[in-house]
């Protein structure tokens, strides 16, 4: 494609239109021409290039190449640091129950009258 500037294009023609062409119609065949039937072109390609299946054993494939790997990343062991152990947990003893007074049951009281029998 250019970048010339293109002419303007041409502005139609107002000239009636032409009488329309009629053409006497084609004669009818009687029968179709028969078919042409070539022969296969001769094969020149080779056949599959595949190898038929065997039952031997095949080869391990080729490993692919790969790069040897990073040495592992020794790092030191993180430096111990010596806590002091916790105390110890001291919990108070448990209250102890006060002794509650024997109770020997109903007192009755003593009559001002001694009672003899």
């Amino acid at each position: 494609p250019t970048n010339k500037p293109q002419p303007p294009a041409p502005k139609p023609t107002t000239r009636p239109p032409p009488p329309p062409v009629t053409r006497p119609p084609a004669p009818k065949t009687t029968r179709p021409p028969p078919p042409v039937t070539r022969p296969p072109p001769p094969r020149t390609t080779p056949g599959p290039t595949y190898l038929p299946p065997t039952n031997k054993p095949q080869p391990p494939a080729p490993k692919p190449t790969t790069r040897p790997p990073p040495p592992p990343v020794t790092r030191p062991p993180a430096p111990k640091t010596t806590r002091p152990p916790p105390p110890p947990v001291t919990r108070p003893p448990p209250p102890k129950p006060q002794p509650t007074p024997k109770d020997d049951g109903y007192k009755y009281p003593v009559p001002s009258i001694p009672f003899d029998f």
